[in-house]
């Protein structure tokens, strides 16, 4: 496995925890690490797999692939196509 691929299936594993810390503790707040961490991750997914471009989001299935998620393709497809609804949607407002 290479290393890009080691670190996207950390990221992934690391938001799968965070997601079950908050499902356990949804009462509490985010730490202020915790609330960077999940910027970094969430700037890393709108950079890379997902991006706008053009006044729309765009799946970077090259990236997605290198990164060992091609199972996982029709998910981003899905996620950037419901981004871009909301986007027409304001547009329409």
């Amino acid at each position: 496995m290479s290393s890009a691929n080691m670190d996207s299936e950390n990221t992934v594993n690391q938001i799968k925890e965070q997601e079950d810390n908050l499902a356990e503790n949804n009462s509490e707040e985010l730490s202020q690490d915790e609330i960077d961490e999940l910027a970094k991750q969430l700037e890393e997914f709108f950079t890379k797999y997902i991006v706008l471009e053009n006044g729309s989001f765009v799946v970077k299935e090259d990236a997605i692939i290198a990164d060992g998620y091609e199972d996982r393709i029709e998910d981003f497809h899905k996620a950037a196509k419901g981004f871009n609804v909301v986007i027409e949607k304001q547009h329409k407002h």
